[in-house]
């Protein structure tokens, strides 16, 4: 009879080790399922007994009255606590109330009015209820700490309305406002002057030297606007209504440039503009909520506006006396 070969025997105890692995891993794997099933069903039960104890605990300290209110109690672990409802129509909302064991007896504490949360940046304090309360004080201690959460609650309430009221209120303002001024803005620009229609006016721009260059020193020159396209025996008459200027052809050097103003655009090219500004009283502005400049009205307030260029004084008296 043959005898196995080592090799084959090596290939055989291989198989049988990795067999007795894989047996001992899924083995581990069973009883770590059934430490975690136990745990599971442990906690089950503390969690009913400490919910038992929690039940028993507002029946024994809390108002018969106030426990008929009581509706929706949900046990949370993570606070180790009862959370209910307590519903009462003519609060408008219902109260969030947490219940846990303290030392001598009952805790409690609201930690929501209807959906507003009660805790507005200060801690919501416990109410205690033990053994060495009568029925009576429990019952006042109870309405008297609902009553000051609520109150509390609801004077939030009422200034988070009337600061919503106030933005209103200030968005319509400023409607109104921006409507109006922009009404005011409007009439103004419309009563401003405008260039009449095919009325153009011929204008010359006169420069002469008033020094003449010395070496490397250029020469100094003056300017005028007239009507005048030569001098009227040495003289030149602005027209801007100045007293006539002397000016001799040999030693002054004069030139005379025609200019043919026809628009605003060609009065602004000649440089023969400026800028007015106008005030339109009883508007400001200031800086809203939300970090805009919006319109308010104020009677003591004068809102400035920068207009279209305009012909300087004398351009403009010759432009209307011109036909």
């Amino acid at each position: 009879m043959n005898q196995p070969s080592a090799n084959h025997r090596f290939m055989n105890h291989r198989f049988d080790l990795q067999t007795a692995i894989t047996t001992h891993e899924r083995q581990q794997q069973a009883a770590q399922d059934d430490a975690q099933r136990a745990a599971a069903v442990a906690e089950t039960e503390r969690q009913r007994q400490r919910q038992a104890l929690l039940l028993d605990l507002i029946h024994t300290y809390l108002p018969t009255e106030i426990v008929d209110l009581l509706d929706a109690l949900i046990y949370d672990p993570t606070e180790q606590g009862l959370t209910a409802l307590l519903d009462q129509p003519w609060i408008g909302q219902s109260l969030t109330v947490r219940f846990g064991q303290s030392n001598t007896g009952l805790q409690m504490q609201v930690v929501a009015f209807g959906e507003y949360g009660v805790n507005d940046g200060a801690a919501v304090e416990y109410l205690y209820l033990d053994q060495r309360m009568t029925d009576t004080e429990r019952r006042t201690a109870c309405i008297a700490y609902f009553g000051a959460i609520i109150a509390r609650v609801q004077r939030r309430i009422d200034n988070e309305r009337a600061a919503a009221a106030r933005q209103v209120a200030e968005q319509e303002a400023e409607r109104e406002a921006t409507a109006a001024l922009d009404e005011e803005i409007a009439r103004v620009r419309a009563a401003q002057w405008r260039w009449p229609e095919q009325r153009p006016i011929t204008l010359y721009r006169w420069t002469w030297c008033t020094a003449l260059p010395v070496g490397d020193q250029p020469g100094d020159y003056d300017t005028a606007w007239s009507q005048q396209d030569q001098l009227d025996d040495g003289w030149l008459l602005p027209a801007n209504g100045q007293r006539a200027i002397r000016l001799m052809p040999t030693v002054h050097l004069p030139v005379a440039t025609r200019y043919v103003l026809g628009s605003m655009a060609d009065a602004v090219a000649a440089g023969l503009t400026f800028t007015p500004h106008a005030t339109i009283p009883g508007f400001t502005s200031i800086w809203s909520a939300t970090d805009a400049i919006v319109v308010r009205r104020n009677p003591d307030a004068v809102w400035t506006i920068t207009l279209d260029p305009e012909p300087v004084a004398w351009l403009r008296h010759l432009i209307d006396e011109t036909v």
